[in-house]
């Protein structure tokens, strides 16, 4: 597994909205939207992006799960998503993010469950590519599909034992 050293940039922008009455013309109300992202790439140039609002609010993660995705985004091999956490990876992400591995254990356990993260085997997971991804739209669309596919053969299975 390559080291990579990770720069995270988390960028705001805020827009105010006004309600108007179209009758009398009279502001009826003010509101100011503060949408905020998170850029991450690494020192050779992988580059990937996530809307940590978005997926937190949808999905309730919290910030060490949401950094956590992203440091597992960059360090996948592009256009696949694929993740291996090993101790390995443990002590590295560990040692480059400064959580133990307890917490971080936790973090991916959450995921998991939230189906952020999908298990492939003993430590192997994929990236759920409609929250992250890197590479081309194209095989981006192509795993949502097989994921989709997927999930429905196990669905039909699962309804064929019940009978």
């Amino acid at each position: 597994m390559r080291k990579t050293k990770l720069y995270f940039k988390e960028e705001k922008t805020t827009d105010t909205f006004q309600l108007i009455n179209v009758e009398t013309g009279e502001v009826v109300d003010t509101r100011t939207v503060t949408k905020s992202r998170i850029r991450s790439w690494g020192q050779d140039g992988d580059f990937c992006m996530v809307f940590p609002p978005l997926i937190s609010t949808i999905l309730d993660l919290s910030k060490t799960e949401v950094i956590i995705l992203l440091y597992l985004g960059i360090s996948a091999p592009p256009n696949t998503n694929m993740a291996s956490i090993t101790k390995v990876q443990y002590d590295e992400m560990g040692s480059l993010l400064k959580y133990a591995e307890g917490t971080m254990r936790n973090a991916v356990m959450t995921m998991k469950k939230k189906n952020v993260l999908i298990a492939r085997g003993s430590g192997q997971y994929i990236i759920n590519p409609y929250l992250l991804w890197r590479g081309n739209k194209e095989l981006r669309q192509k795993a949502i599909s097989a994921l989709l596919l997927e999930s429905n053969n196990g669905m039909q299975k699962r309804l064929l034992k019940k009978k």
